[in-house]
């Protein structure tokens, strides 16, 4: 395992690749935005390269918007990367090898451009009371109606050299292993973890005449993340007519 100390000092190297963060580099931060420790250091852990998945979302730097909880906004001069194992967001200055590591608490919203379309996350403890430290994809974001989040927490797993499906199969890299919940929240602000399955489905919405109906117009696709989607706002533009 690698750690990347970050400097709250005016030092930094030179650039670096935009596919992972650097093994081992010293980092200029801005005080006002970088979350340290006490002893003021932050670090970074970096993984094995040729690990199975990925440590970070999206894989590479991504452009990306980011607005803070004071109303400061962060874009075009930016590149941003989530840590998926760790909780972090990272920002890399453009054209420098400066890189800020953003305190959760001071992230109102982030959006991330990446496979063609703009993805937006938020801290899971503005949707979640009971659950603080992850960050959550806004799928659906419905004042007083429904809202729809996933969140990816991530694991890195050493290889086993006992597993024998594996080496069967000719597997023997350590793996990066997510793990995808998703949570639906009510109008009361109260949630439900939600599967994505029919089953699933009509337990989050028991007797809701809305769903029924949304499952007669349009076949049931299993473990769809973009069905969920539009049923979900198909249930939030009906809901009171």
């Amino acid at each position: 395992m690698k750690t990347l100390i970050i400097f709250l000092t005016c030092l930094f190297m030179g650039a670096f690749s935009f596919s992972q963060l650097p093994g081992r580099q010293q980092i200029q931060s801005d005080a006002r935005l970088l979350s340290t420790k006490s002893n003021g250091y932050a670090t970074i852990q970096t993984y094995n390269e040729a690990a199975k998945g990925s440590q970070f979302y999206p894989e590479v730097w991504s452009k990306g918007v980011l607005q803070t909880t004071d109303n400061l906004k962060y874009d075009s001069g930016y590149l941003f990367i989530l840590d998926k194992v760790h909780q972090q967001l990272f920002v890399q200055t453009i054209g420098t090898s400066k890189i800020f590591n953003i305190g959760k608490n001071q992230i109102k919203q982030l959006r991330i451009h990446t496979d063609g379309k703009d993805h937006i996350f938020s801290v899971s403890d503005t949707y979640l009371k009971t659950k603080e430290g992850d960050f959550c994809e806004v799928l659906v974001d419905f004042p007083n109606k429904f809202s729809f989040i996933k969140i990816i927490t991530t694991k890195y797993i050493h290889s086993d050299n006992t597993d024998f499906s594996k080496m069967r199969d000719g597997e023997f890299r350590d793996e990066f292993l997510d793990n995808i919940s998703y949570y639906l929240i009510k109008p009361d602000l109260s949630f439900n973890k939600i599967l994505l399955n029919e089953k699933g489905i009509k337990k989050a919405f028991p007797k809701n005449k809305l769903v029924s109906q949304y499952l007669e117009l349009n076949t049931y696709v299993s473990n769809d993340e973009n069905y969920q989607i539009n049923m979900i706002n198909y249930i939030n533009l009906n809901i009171n007519k």
